[in-house]
């Protein structure tokens, strides 16, 4: 630029127009003042004269092609297709001649007015990538300080500062980041890493010269023949701009780490890859937490107990919403998730206040306290059940409560088996009361008899009578015997 000090405006422009090309193989750029709602010509180094002649005096409006529909709404437009866009239905046979097939235009917009427009024209149908986007409304914003000046020596240096705070917040974005950008020239075959690189995959001895060779030596071998065979379909079709691949990669400590990276491709005039630039970021820890998740997820989904997620109202610690229901729940509440979600816990009417302590489900909801060991009693409208409730509180990272987590386990077949339990128990006490005290009575007076019969002398008559007893005894204790054999088989 320091060549071109003294050149007049036009000069300048068409200098800086053509450093724009550079960066962008295919290219052509322009720049369309607007006056009167019309435009004309600033600069255009590299389009047909004609073309450019051919739309001088355009007026701008909604569907003025590119640049003059930019000017009209007063931002961006792009459009992929001449040859279909109905922005340029009128104009397209004016573009279309000279292989013009592509224009992306942004205006430049001064005390909101717009000014100017700068467009850049394509040879073929595309799309601007993330990256381009933001060269085109960098490019607006200097080319918007030199239209306003006017002065050749204060647009270079303006220019020139702008290139050195892009360049600055490269450096600041290498410093603050843990994402290894990278710049890879391929006619070199060098790979120029940023610092983050070193931070996260660890330091290296040798930075100095750095080829793809070497970091292949670093992908996991079990991806490699995927990655090298998609890496090198995209650098061999003139028509892709981006690549990304996700793989593990070696870390210095031998560790192998799962990163994604993704690459913005540069190529030349005749569309061969001559440059890639692009982010290698760390994964491991998202990788980690997603199968966490997902194991998370299937254990809520697929466990027999119910599980409730409310949302707590930071205002009202009280007012919750449910978020979700798992199927566990819906099988004991009869609860769908189209039912609940979205509205209060209060609408599960099955727990009756009259039948459950609500006391301390209360006190924990208002405390902000977990809550274990609760047994709640459910009436639904084909069943009734006992939950064994678990209740907890969620923060966030600041120590907000923001969550409820319920827990419900079906305790009804337990409870049934411990009452069960209770009555044979029962039962049994029963019997051995009977076996210790009723059996006692009929078995004494049958020994109290026939401790008479064998040891006294008796007359016949008396000796029938207490035949007679010991035979009533004996009928009595049968009874008893055939009692307790009863209850027995009941247990």
């Amino acid at each position: 630029m320091n060549s071109v000090k003294d050149s007049p405006l036009k000069s300048v422009l068409d200098t800086y127009l053509e450093g724009i090309e550079a960066l962008f193989p295919h290219s052509k750029c322009s720049l369309v003042g607007v006056k009167n709602k019309k435009l004309y010509s600033l600069a255009s180094p590299s389009l047909p004269p004609e073309y450019v002649e051919s739309i001088h005096n355009l007026e701008i409006g909604e569907n003025a092609g590119s640049c003059g529909t930019a000017a009209f709404l007063r931002q961006q437009v792009i459009v992929a297709d001449i040859a279909t866009d109905p922005r340029w239905a009128k104009y397209k046979h004016l573009a279309l001649p000279h292989k013009l097939l592509a224009c992306w235009s942004h205006p430049v917009i001064v005390d909101d007015n717009a000014i100017a427009t700068f467009a850049i024209y394509y040879d073929r149908i595309s799309e601007p990538a993330e990256e381009e986007l933001k060269v085109i409304e960098r490019v607006a914003s200097i080319l918007k300080v030199i239209l306003e000046n006017r002065q050749s020596l204060e647009v270079i240096h303006e220019a020139a500062a702008a290139l050195r705070r892009s360049h600055e917040r490269y450096e600041y974005v290498n410093m603050a980041t843990n994402d290894a950008i990278y710049d890879w020239d391929l006619l070199l075959d060098h790979i120029e890493w940023g610092d983050g690189f070193f931070r996260v995959f660890g330091d290296e001895s040798d930075k100095s010269l750095y080829p793809l060779s070497r970091w292949a030596r670093r992908v996991h071998p079990a991806d490699w023949e995927s990655v090298a065979e998609s890496l090198e379909t995209q650098l061999a079709d003139p028509q892709q701009q981006k690549w990304s691949a996700d793989y593990r990669f070696k870390k210095v400590d031998g560790i192998y780490a799962y990163v994604e990276e993704i690459g913005y491709i540069r190529r030349d005039e005749r569309g061969k890859a001559v440059r890639m630039i692009g982010v290698l970021r760390d994964m491991t820890k998202i990788r980690q937490e997603e199968q966490e998740l997902k194991l998370l997820v299937s254990v809520i989904t697929n466990t027999n107990d119910a599980v409730l997620i409310a949302e707590s109202d930071p205002r009202d610690v009280t007012g919750l919403r449910i978020l979700y229901v798992n199927a566990a729940f819906t099988r004991i509440t009869g609860y769908a998730p189209i039912d609940v979600v979205g509205k209060s816990p209060a609408l599960l009417k099955g727990f009756s206040p009259a039948r459950n302590d609500f006391d301390k489900l209360k006190d924990a909801i208002y405390h902000l306290e977990p809550l274990k060991g609760t047994t709640m009693r459910y009436t639904g409208e084909d069943n009734e059940c006992f939950i064994n409730l678990a209740l907890l509180p969620v923060t966030d990272a600041l120590g907000v409560h923001t969550h409820w987590i319920a827990i419900g386990h079906d305790v009804t077949d337990r409870l049934r088996y411990i009452s069960e339990i209770e009555e044979r128990n029962h039962k049994l006490q029963e019997i051995a009361w009977m076996q210790s005290h009723v059996i006692r009575a009929p078995l004494a007076r049958l020994m109290g008899l026939i401790d008479l019969i064998r040891n006294y002398p008796h007359s016949e008559t008396e000796q029938t009578e207490l035949l007679d007893h010991v035979l009533t005894s004996a009928y009595a204790l049968d009874e008893i015997i055939r009692d307790i054999s009863s209850k027995t088989e009941r247990i």
